[in-house]
């Protein structure tokens, strides 16, 4: 997750416990220079309620901790819960934990966690980004603390639009649907290769949607996005 305000750092820090905890995996927020230096207050509600996701707390006599079901999250146990144990190894497992060499069973756990993630925006009801001026027929496309001066532009010149980049994995589908029948997207990026630029594009293969234009302005010079860097887009 790439939050592109201080409100949403903090949000999104405790949003990461209940996605690490519910999906049983790691999730990362992703912080710029810019954000972990950042000073400034946020209304105290900007707190979202704790989800625990399938914790079993009365598992029956033949609980498997790595269970197939339906959604491909499997229910898990506290420490010391009642026929809530179960092995826990780094190797290929069944559903009780028990170490196996069985190519079905490798097959059945790798589509399992592959996915978990499945229609995650729907489900969720999330978006993985935040769209500005929808209609304009030129959008930025950035993530981050680059957002505070991109908003500000779009704000004073409607012809462009601007889209920020809320999850970075997974990337919301949606995105493909918001710069297709556009005339051109330029993505703004602190770094020299253009890093989320070849990401989505070669994700969702932009570079093939009929009359897109795809642009960039990268920095790399030690210096976050000024307002100045966006004179080159307003018409003389």
């Amino acid at each position: 997750m790439t939050p592109s305000s201080l409100g949403e750092a903090y949000y999104y820090g405790c949003l990461a416990l209940n996605i690490a905890q519910k999906y049983q995996m790691i999730v990362i927020v992703l912080l710029d220079k810019q954000s972990s230096e950042f000073h400034g207050t946020i209304e105290s509600e900007v707190i979202p309620e704790v989800d625990r996701g399938k914790l079993e707390k009365n598992p029956s006599s033949d609980y498997a901790r790595y269970a197939f079901t339906p959604d491909n999250i499997s229910p898990y146990t506290t420490v010391g819960t009642k026929d809530g144990d179960f092995i826990a190894t780094s190797y290929e497992h069944d559903e009780y934990g028990a170490t196996t060499e069985e190519s079905e069973m490798k097959m059945k756990m790798n589509i399992k966690r592959f996915h978990k993630l499945d229609n995650f925006f729907e489900k969720e009801g999330y978006r993985g980004y935040e769209i500005i001026n929808p209609d304009a027929k030129k959008m930025f496309i950035c993530n981050s603390f680059t957002s505070y001066n991109a908003k500000e532009f779009v704000k004073h010149n409607p012809e462009y639009g601007l889209i920020i980049i809320k999850f970075l994995k997974p990337l919301d589908e949606k995105l493909t649907d918001e710069v297709t029948g556009k005339d051109e997207i330029i993505f703004l990026e602190s770094n020299y290769s253009g890093q989320m630029e070849k990401y989505i594009c070669n994700e969702f293969g932009w570079r093939f949607i009929d009359g897109l234009k795809i642009s960039h302005k990268r920095k790399h010079d030690l210096y976050p996005f000024y307002m100045e860097d966006f004179d080159e887009f307003t018409s003389p």
